[in-house]
């Protein structure tokens, strides 16, 4: 009995410490955005004229690099960073449609925001755990939700966890921001959610933002190879109205003054605006729809001299042939714009690109 009083004292002292020890590692709410709110931003995506046609959210990873969806920049030609009142212009680095990641490069966003200070393994996540979602929904920057892991999801019947399931609220313009946990690390990309529901929002893994440079060719690399050579040939980004792979190219020669260039990328633009930028639920054929299939297609529209349509074809698939299907035959289900008269008497084509989303905060 003696030998019993002395031990349960000491037992329960070593209990009090642990569990203070664990109260100690959860920081408060607060405390998490004082943490994080550093490293996330808002992202603009700008036409040629420098106009903001939308806007998400990102994440800076390390100076001067911002982590944002692939589908908030993917009609930009231009893009910028801003934090409160300070803004950079940035770079399309890489570009993961696959995953729907993309990274922006912006020098000046440096000297106004700080990286995450740890990027968290979605293998040590738990349904039932606390995180945060920070971003900027509907332009309000810097805007703090909080919820539950909800979900950590696989896709092709198993394999590695895919999406993160969250309650934590989202909506159009959180796209790109970041989900934490509850020491602040970063552990999430909030990507889109499924309206049809409530609270069905999903963030990708956020160690994903380190596998871009393995996975993609870095642009802005490439970019500065071009220049760097003796006798560099100008170069471009090779745009498409849904930012395509954005591959640094030869400036393409001009003829005529580039009117015959112009009037394509105009025939390009008009067909987009016909045929709708996102495939939704209503356009998924029910298999798709029920796997939750996502991805990208660029349909090649081949125009023959005598104005009318040649061919249409898959020029890039998803992956997924029952959506490849869909994207030919919205192509083939509208009626084509005019042929301008520039381009009367030639054969040429042009390329559409397809999202095929599960409503995405940004549309």
């Amino acid at each position: 009995m003696p030998l019993r009083r002395s031990i349960y004292p000491e037992f329960v002292w070593s209990v009090i410490l642990a569990t203070t020890a664990l109260r100690v590692q959860a920081l408060e709410p607060q405390e998490v955005f004082l943490k994080a709110s550093p490293s996330v931003v808002t992202v603009d995506t700008l036409d040629a004229a420098g106009h903001v046609m939308g806007f998400g959210s990102g994440v800076v990873i390390a100076p001067g690099e911002i982590i944002t969806n692939c589908h908030v920049v993917a009609q930009g030609i231009k893009f910028r960073v801003k934090k409160e009142r300070r803004t950079s212009f940035a770079y399309l680095r890489f570009y993961d449609d696959k995953r729907d990641l993309c990274q922006l490069h912006a020098p000046q966003a440096a000297s106004f925001t700080s990286p995450v200070r740890d990027i968290g393994a979605v293998d040590n996540l738990q349904v039932g755990q606390r995180v945060y979602a920070i971003g900027g929904p509907r332009g309000l920057e810097l805007t703090l939700s909080d919820g539950l892991i909800s979900g950590l999801r696989q896709t092709g019947g198993g394999g590695p966890i895919q999406l993160v399931q969250t309650t934590a609220p989202i909506s159009r313009g959180s796209s790109g921001g970041g989900l934490f946990d509850q020491d602040g690390r970063l552990v999430g990309i909030t990507t889109f959610l499924l309206a049809e529901g409530q609270n069905l929002n999903f963030a990708l893994p956020a160690k994903w933002a380190l596998e871009l440079s393995s996975r993609v060719p870095d642009l802005v690399g490439q970019h500065k190879r071009l220049q760097a050579k003796a006798d560099p040939v100008p170069a471009v980004p090779a745009i498409d109205p849904w930012g395509g792979d954005r591959r640094v190219l030869p400036a393409p020669p001009q003829r005529n003054g580039g009117d015959e260039d112009a009037a394509i990328r105009r025939f390009q633009s008009d067909v987009v605006r016909i045929v709708g930028k996102v495939v939704s639920e209503r356009d998924y054929p029910p298999e798709a729809l029920e796997s939750g299939w996502q991805g990208s297609s660029i349909v090649r529209v081949e125009m023959a001299p005598d104005g009318l349509l040649k061919a249409v074809t898959v020029a890039r698939s998803s992956g997924y042939s029952v959506l490849d299907d869909v994207a030919v035959s919205k192509i083939r289900e509208i009626r084509l714009p005019n042929v301008p008269d520039e381009l009367r008497g030639q054969r040429f084509s042009v390329d559409v690109p397809f999202k095929f989303s599960l409503r995405y905060p940004e549309q």
